[in-house]
């Protein structure tokens, strides 16, 4: 599997998870609208056929309001972060959560 297709997944969860909090379909389109970006674009990486820059990625995640964890999990998966870098932002998260 490639890394289109894991960043796909990952979307797809982050997607799933955004549509059952506002109890209905959160589409591309909308994923789109919400963040600045085209619908064209987000139904492709979605589908695991591209990979959008950081700039991308963060706004989609701040559409989609993801947690630190779908945020890592989304970044890792498009080859963004190391496992170390997902572990300390999460870290960094927890911590600051706790502050």
């Amino acid at each position: 599997m490639g890394m289109e297709q894991r960043l796909g997944i990952a979307l797809k969860k982050a997607v799933a998870r955004k549509s059952e909090e506002i109890g209905r379909d959160y589409t591309s389109y909308k994923l789109a609208q919400d963040s600045g970006t085209t619908q064209s674009y987000a139904y492709r990486a979605i589908n695991g056929k591209i990979i959008p820059g950081r700039e991308i990625l963060t706004k989609w995640c701040a559409a989609l309001g993801c947690s630190a964890e779908e945020r890592a999990e989304i970044f890792h998966a498009a080859g963004y972060l190391s496992p170390e870098e997902v572990e300390k932002m999460l870290e960094d998260e927890t911590s600051a959560a706790v502050a």
